[in-house]
């Protein structure tokens, strides 16, 4: 997973002697809880961060169909869509898969966003997701000196 750069501008920042970025919540996962593995024998998730689920999984002679529940903070998450998964599907090894036909919409409650799509199979006994954005929040007052 590569750095983040986040840019931040003001005509304060010169003047100031010491900077803070406050917050009392943020939207993040555990780096351990970054990675979605779904068994394909077995046709479930081996791991998952709270609050995804595998609706639905099928499969034809080409291409492996994945849809995905996502829970969403009926509050917080009102009207939002999620790009969940990176573009990048591996296998166990390493190797990327083919992925189309992805789709993303809210329920109709706003209470799940739903993620579909389909990849190209090979030989895999595992896919594995990368998680790029998630309605997860860490909820704590955050004081980071930027300067």
């Amino acid at each position: 997973m590569g750095e983040n750069s986040l840019f931040l501008e003001s005509s304060y920042f010169a003047e100031a002697e010491e900077l803070y970025i406050t917050a009392s919540r943020v939207r993040a996962l555990p780096k351990e809880r970054l990675q979605v593995t779904f068994d394909v024998k077995g046709q479930t998730l081996l791991t998952a961060p709270r609050g995804l689920t595998l609706h639905e999984y099928s499969e034809d002679a080409s291409y492996h169909h994945f849809t995905f529940l996502i829970k969403m903070d009926e509050e917080l998450d009102q009207s939002q869509l999620f790009q969940i998964f990176d573009h990048q599907v591996l296998d166990e090894k390493g190797q990327q898969m083919d992925i189309n036909n992805e789709s993303s919409y809210s329920t109709r409650d706003n209470s799940f966003q739903e993620v579909s799509f389909k990849a190209k199979k090979g030989n895999e006994e595992q896919v594995v997701f990368t998680i790029i954005d998630y309605p997860n929040r860490i909820y704590d007052e955050m004081k980071i000196r930027i300067k």
